[in-house]
Order: C-alpha cells, then sequence, then structure tokens
C-alpha cells in the first residue's frame, strides 16, 4: 500500500501569460536584507512616539485659527458694546489678553511640530528600532 502523495504544487499560469505577453519575463530577488531583532515593548514604544510626532505635526493648525479670528475680531471693531454686565473697556481687554494668549500657544505648537519634524519619519523609526541614535 502506497503512502499519501503530497499535494501538487499550485499552478497558476502567471509566469507563462506573462512570458507570452511581453516576450521574455525577467526575474529579480532581492537577497540582502536587514533584519532587526527585537522586543514587543520596544516595538510599541517606538511607535507610540511615532504617533505622537505625527499628532504634533498638526496640533497648531486648531491654536491659529482661534488667534486669527481673535486678532481679526479686535482689529475689525472700532468700539465695544456693554454685554453681560461688562463695560467695553473689560471686552477690548478680553480679547487683547486672549488673542496674546493664543498666539503664544500658536507659536509654541509651531515650534512642537518644527521640533518634532524629523520624528515622524520613517527612516527614524527604523534607526529607532536598530537601536541607533535618532534625531
Amino acid at each position: 500500500m502506497a503512502g499519501p502523495r503530497p499535494p501538487a504544487p499550485l499552478q497558476t499560469g502567471v509566469d507563462d501569460q506573462v512570458a507570452s505577453e511581453f516576450g521574455k519575463s525577467k526575474h529579480f530577488t532581492n537577497v540582502r536584507q536587514e533584519v532587526i531583532h527585537t522586543t514587543a515593548d520596544k516595538v510599541r514604544l517606538v511607535m507610540i512616539g511615532y504617533r505622537e510626532a505625527l499628532r504634533s505635526r498638526d496640533k497648531w493648525i486648531g491654536p491659529l485659527g482661534i488667534s486669527f479670528t481673535l486678532w481679526l475680531g479686535l482689529f475689525t471693531t472700532k468700539t465695544f458694546n456693554s454685554l453681560l454686565g461688562m463695560d467695553e473697556y473689560f471686552w477690548q481687554a478680553f480679547f487683547v489678553i486672549a488673542a496674546l494668549a493664543m498666539s503664544g500657544w500658536t507659536i509654541q505648537s509651531i515650534w512642537t511640530a518644527a521640533a518634532s519634524w524629523k520624528k515622524g519619519d520613517i527612516e527614524n523609526v527604523v534607526k529607532e528600532l536598530q537601536g541607533g541614535v535618532t534625531t
């Protein structure tokens, strides 16, 4: 009694089809690969840093929009009116202080985005996983 036969290899016919349509088919093999051995914890930490770097790239948009709106309101208003029991000087001071605070937040957010711009690069992630020094 003969033993079980091994399964036949899958025949897709893709190589034959490509060869018939385009003439000779060429195959290229990438034989050199870099292999990184690391722990799951290190991968998690590197990917968390990568995610935060990507998020910080866009965090300046909100503060810039608010700052722009406050400065626009401040410069286009001739006189402030009394509202909610507060006189016009209060509202003018409120807009100035709020616009200055938002401008500071915008500058800080842009600075953070610029500082972490390279940290959100794929090459930086690979270097960090290899144990190399990152920028």
